[in-house]
């Protein structure tokens, strides 16, 4: 949807980015589009898939049987390709009970894709306004505990921990997620003004400026320190990681 994202991947690509990875939910990740963007530096997609059953992808998300057939269509279209490969799922209400978990493992499993990553529902003001009925709460913990369970014995690629499932039933009951348990791992870098970075909130450390060159050294040194700060850290607007489940926020004035 953004008109500039040609000119961003490329942008990233000629600083020697890489990886380049775009965050989609693919309705719009044609095959033409898709290569036009391989072509300009992408080298990977997450798509941000809740579940692949029809009717619950509309009760999360609204979106319509066709929209689905396309969106699995394109994840389809998009998996025949030599690039990295994930998915972000969004635990909730919405996928927990049923088989919509399970059957997403399977479906990661399936395509042999290169991670499955899950993330907490949490009411940003906007969700507990528009899907209130989404929002998971402590009635929910012992599921939360049994998808961990199958999450973890039964998946084939990289997942979260099974610390993830056990401090987000804790977090239903009021206890923070512990900084650590967010699901950023060193291997990843975001960037930000110029910065590579771990993670938008942790301003420190950075990699560096996104044209600099890193011996293995340096890399493995500003990782560890990162891990360190990760236990540790105080996130802004918009991040879970220790906020309560019923926590709303209020932009200051």
């Amino acid at each position: 949807m953004n008109k500039n994202i040609n000119q961003l991947i490329k942008y990233y690509n000629d600083c020697k980015i890489e990886s380049i990875i775009l965050i989609t939910n693919g309705l719009l990740l044609t095959k033409d589009r898709f290569l036009e963007l391989i072509n300009y530096g992408l080298t990977g997609v997450t798509f941000s898939l809740d579940a692949i059953n029809k009717d619950s992808l509309y009760k999360i998300r609204r979106y319509n049987h066709k929209q689905t057939n396309k969106i699995l269509n394109h994840f389809e279209i998009v998996s025949k390709m030599d690039i990295e490969l994930g998915i972000n799922c969004v635990v909730s209400k919405g996928n927990i009970y049923g088989d919509d978990i399970a059957e997403l493992v399977k479906f990661a499993n399936k395509y042999k894709i290169d991670f499955l990553k899950f993330s907490p529902i949490f009411n940003d003001g906007y969700v507990g306004k528009n899907a209130p009925h989404l929002i998971l709460n402590e009635q929910d913990s012992k599921r939360i505990m049994e998808l961990g369970e199958l999450v973890t014995s039964s998946i084939e690629v990289t997942t979260n921990s099974k610390s993830f499932w056990s401090s987000l039933s804790s977090q239903l009951f009021g206890n923070p997620v512990l900084g650590n348990s967010c699901g950023l791992t060193t291997s990843q870098q975001i960037a930000i003004r110029g910065e590579l970075k771990f993670c938008y909130w942790i301003n420190d450390p950075t990699y560096g400026i996104i044209n600099k060159t890193f011996s293995k050294i340096d890399k493995k040194i500003i990782q560890e320190k990162f891990d360190q700060n990760k236990r540790n850290c105080k996130t802004g607007m918009y991040c879970h990681c220790l906020q309560k489940m019923n926590h709303i926020w209020e932009i200051a004035k």
